[in-house]
């Protein structure tokens, strides 16, 4: 009797060991033909990994916006308008409009003042005349931070000036980058063409560098 109880554990365990690593091998079979594609893939892959997986601190799963995918509706900015700080749902910005929106790491930094924010307000007027309704800058910074920054740059009234103070919505988006003592989370740099609230043109910069990637040039030769 206690062989043959023996023996049957013995056969039980024998045959979860094998399943266990029937399964482990199946995944990393479904995995390695997921990622022998193109470079693009491979990447995406690492992407989706990385983001997808962890909860925002509103406790949805992260999401990763790209093209042909609709901007959530319910999520909300912050802007000031007449000095009064006043919330914006992603609705009211993008459903039945033509919006450029293009996020920067920080109002006031180098990279963001000097090149990426004065490429969209050089072509404004360019902008309206392929149509577009509203020009968006989108950052992790308080509402008036933003509202000084664009008093500064001549841009109060032209640009919306867009705030996520928290980080929030772009981690949620997958459209943020943790930069530690620096600034905590912050945007990952990115422009973007959304029509009706789907996204048509998405430009996402590997990091918070500014390269042409992300340019208002760059979503103007898009829209032709």
């Amino acid at each position: 009797m206690t062989c043959g109880f023996v023996c049957g554990a013995l056969h039980s365990w024998s045959f979860a060991v094998h399943n266990r690593q029937r399964k482990v091998s199946v995944c990393k079979s479904q995995t390695t033909t997921f990622l022998s594609g193109s470079k693009q893939v491979h990447l995406r892959a690492n992407i989706f990994q990385k983001t997808s997986t962890p909860k925002g601190e509103r406790g949805s799963l992260v999401m990763i916006i790209s093209n042909g995918s609709r901007f959530p509706e319910d999520v909300t900015f912050t802007t000031l308008q007449d000095g009064q700080v006043k919330e914006m749902k992603a609705s009211e910005i993008f459903n039945g409009k033509k919006v450029v929106i293009f996020g920067v790491p920080g109002a006031f930094t180098p990279s963001c003042s000097d090149k990426h924010l004065p490429g969209f307000a050089e072509n404004l007027e360019k902008f309206k005349e392929k149509g577009i309704d509203t020009v968006v800058c989108l950052a992790a910074n308080d509402p008036y931070v933003m509202n000084a920054w664009a008093k500064q740059k001549g841009v109060e009234g032209k640009i919306l000036m867009l705030s996520d103070g928290n980080g929030a919505v772009l981690e949620e988006l997958g459209l943020s980058v943790n930069t530690g003592n620096f600034g905590g989370k912050r945007a990952r740099r990115f422009s973007a063409y959304v029509e009706n609230g789907v996204v048509k043109n998405l430009n996402l910069e590997s990091g918070t560098a500014f390269t042409e990637v992300s340019a208002a040039e760059r979503v103007l030769s898009q829209l032709e």
